[in-house]
């Protein structure tokens, strides 16, 4: 039983100096029934991994390996439907000779304790990619297209990966004293050589707000330019500094709907890469009788909506088709958008509910 616990990055582990399992509490050592790590063990190897200054070559070697195209913008998605495609050392070594200098850490894979990594090719031509998706029972999809297609587990991936290449090409350099910093194992954080100041992968966090009236008939959701013919979705605005989630999602109500928020409930947080990484905060946001007055830099329009006509949306929005015209288009699942949504038609619609 221990050769098994030992498996995959434990037992590799257990030969370096440093990171040894007779580090962790003998109760985390015990498997699941599965005879997989537990989720605490292999968590507290995940932070040990991260603190490393170059992972083994046996570590790389039993990896398995998220493919990404940074210039395409694309993820290798597996025809085994909602899963990413993954593949192994020797398949992807043969096809991308940088291999181990940039993969990039995700985490320790839960169903196989195999180090999982991601690695971003610069291009990949028309030609290639067929052969690409063939040797890897793959396809290749837009990233944000895949943040849809894929379970929620995986489309986690997506983001954190996606997150560390920006950052691995956009933070090259000591904030304190401009030296170039030396990166930590898989790009998990980068050390000043010179004056040793770390540095993480940064995270915006952002309020996004389910605004409804005080008898929970109604919400308002709003339109901007950038959203396709129709589609409408909640307000949402990036945390100032110094400010409260209750008070940055006031302040985002008054600024574009020109509203005033009398409660702010937290429901749930989602991490969204684009353009940047963000980590949203989602919450239902009553507000004080008043009339909508929208700010017209920010909102195209913004509108009332009853619980019926937001359920026949919703429904609509799992086939992610297109509505007909005149009818709301509301975001897909996988956004949290449409989670709040949801969340707020559990509460309030019933199937006596009018249009």
């Amino acid at each position: 039983m221990l050769r098994r616990i030992l498996h995959g990055c434990y037992r590799i582990q257990r030969k370096s100096a440093d990171l040894r399992v007779t580090n962790l509490p003998a109760a985390s050592i015990m498997p699941n029934s599965r005879g997989l790590m537990t989720d605490v063990q292999r968590l507290r190897l995940q932070q040990k991994l991260k603190q490393t200054d170059k992972f083994s070559d046996e570590q790389l070697k039993s990896g398995l390996y998220l493919i990404f195209i940074r210039k395409e913008g694309q993820v290798l998605i597996s025809r085994n439907k909602g899963q990413l495609a993954a593949a192994n050392f020797e398949d992807l070594k043969s096809l991308f000779d940088e291999l181990e200098s940039k993969a990039v850490f995700v985490d320790v894979d839960k169903d196989s304790d195999r180090c999982r990594f991601a690695i971003e090719i610069p291009s990949i031509s028309p030609e290639d990619l067929s052969k690409w998706e063939e040797k890897f029972s793959g396809k290749f999809v837009h990233l944000r297209q895949s943040l849809f297609l894929l379970k929620s587990e995986q489309s986690a991936l997506v983001s954190q990966s996606r997150a560390l290449f920006t950052w691995r090409r956009r933070r090259n350099f000591c904030p304190e004293c401009g030296s170039a910093t030396k990166p930590k194992a898989g790009f998990s954080h980068k050390v000043c050589p010179s004056c040793d100041t770390p540095q993480y992968p940064y995270t915006a966090p952002v309020g996004i707000a389910l605004v409804e009236n005080q008898e929970h008939s109604q919400v308002l959701l709003v339109r901007q330019p950038r959203h396709p013919p129709g589609m409408f979705s909640c307000l949402a605005g990036f945390v100032d500094a110094g400010e409260s989630l209750e008070q940055n999602v006031g302040r985002e109500v008054a600024e574009e709907v020109g509203l005033t928020t009398s409660k702010v409930e937290y429901i749930a947080s989602q991490y969204w890469p684009y353009p940047a990484g963000r980590l949203m905060l989602g919450c239902i946001a009553t507000v004080l009788p008043g009339t909508v007055d929208i700010d017209k830099e920010e909102l195209e329009d913004a509108s009332w909506f009853s619980p019926a006509q937001l359920h026949k949306a919703v429904t609509r929005a799992a086939s992610f088709k297109p509505p007909p015209e005149g009818e709301i288009w509301l975001p897909p699942p996988g956004a949290i958008a449409h989670d709040l949504i949801k969340v707020w038609l559990s509460r309030h619609y019933t199937s006596s509910s009018k249009l």
